[in-house]
């Protein structure tokens, strides 16, 4: 899982500087953080759908999952006191790179989408990069981030290819083999001319049966 020190290690906030000061004041020991909770009241599914309604470049995606989370900003004293930010810059971006969660490890396209009234904008679509995800925003809110697993790629009428390719090797194995206990157990040995025959040394036997001959001993193949 992600843990809390992995999360904030990855975790970045980017402002100007004008912003930075605005917030914790120019002689201030104050140190700004951002803080992200999941949040108490999450999109639901209705909402997720409303928003992705007109939304052609996800369209071709296949199964798909959602986290909402509030961000907000909280300043830290030399003291260790934490208070959140009341008043905040007015008309100002920032730039935010949060990692993404366990549970979308497996998504291979993204997007993130904000509150609009009672509903969800629709979703804009956001790169990742080494597991960490970045977007601009210039309001600290409700922010819904959307993972989709795309319907082509590897994955094959809805089994992914991995399993095909698996199968094909199992089948091949499988013939080999076949091919080599047809080849040592199934086939009698050729007969042998009488010049063959006079040089050939005797085998042991083993209850009057040649114990070479039925070829029982043989180890299993890899194959399995």
């Amino acid at each position: 899982a992600l843990t809390a020190d992995r999360f904030a290690d990855r975790a970045r906030l980017y402002v100007s500087q004008d912003d930075y000061i605005s917030l914790v004041g120019r002689n201030s020991s104050n140190m700004l953080m951002l803080n992200m909770l999941t949040s108490q009241s999450p999109a639901g599914a209705s909402q997720i759908q409303q928003a992705l309604q007109g939304a052609e470049q996800f369209e071709d995606c296949g199964d798909y999952t959602w986290v909402t989370f509030d961000l907000s900003f909280l300043l830290l004293d030399k003291g260790g006191n934490v208070r959140p930010v009341s008043a905040m810059p007015i008309d100002s971006t920032y730039i935010i790179e949060l990692p993404i969660p366990e549970s979308m490890k497996d998504c291979d396209e993204f997007a993130i989408t904000v509150k609009d009234g009672e509903g969800l904008m629709t979703p804009a679509k956001v790169e990742i990069s080494g597991g960490v995800f970045k977007m601009e925003i210039n309001a600290l809110d409700s922010y819904t981030l959307m993972g989709f697993v795309s319907q082509n790629g590897d994955k094959a009428g809805g089994t992914s290819l991995w399993v095909v390719l698996l199968f094909i090797v199992g089948a091949l194995l499988l013939a080999g083999a076949a091919t080599i206990f047809y080849l040592f157990v199934l086939r009698k040995p050729a007969k042998k001319n009488e010049e063959e025959a006079a040089v050939v040394v005797t085998a042991p036997q083993e209850d009057g049966n040649d114990i070479f001959s039925g070829r029982s001993d043989l180890p299993p193949t890899d194959g399995e």
